[in-house]
């Protein structure tokens, strides 16, 4: 492994683990909401705000997508599929709830306005740089090996 892929694994590690703790977390709304902030929309209800179709269904996909996606970036499996399908997933949510947040346009729901929050527009832009360095380094290191077999 060159020393590109060595020092960039950290970043696959903390985004893997940001993954995992997201899906985890919106997973877990239904069950923690009535106990942090009984009338707080969960997961779901934020999809079907922003016009999600198949809001509950999609919810539960995008919360599977972020435990195994992050679980294959911390264990280095399948590692271009998962970076790539993270980055959609994240280019969803900055079209439909941040950029529209940021832009006077927050979701409201349940008295809360969700999506304009300081930290999101960041973390959300900072997530998909990570995530299509990620799978650039990737590629880059699949076909070196499919080169490397080819010499041999």
């Amino acid at each position: 492994m060159s020393g590109v892929f060595k020092k960039l694994r950290w970043l696959q590690i903390a985004v893997g683990v940001i993954f995992v703790f997201a899906g985890v977390g919106k997973l877990l709304l239904p069950v923690l909401i009535p106990i942090l902030k009984p009338g707080a929309p969960d997961f779901a209800a934020v999809l079907d705000a922003v016009h999600v179709p198949l809001p509950k269904l999609t919810a539960v996909a995008i919360c599977l997508l972020e435990i195994v996606g992050g679980l294959a970036l911390i264990g280095k499996r399948l590692v271009l599929p998962a970076s790539v399908l993270l980055a959609g997933n994240m280019g969803g949510a900055l079209v439909s709830v941040s950029v529209p947040a940021h832009l006077g346009r927050p979701v409201q729901l349940g008295g809360l306005t969700i999506g304009n929050e300081w930290w999101r527009l960041p973390l959300e832009l900072g997530l998909v740089v990570s995530l299509s360095i990620i799978a650039v380094l990737e590629l880059q290191r699949l076909r070196a090996m499919r080169d490397s077999t080819r010499q041999s």
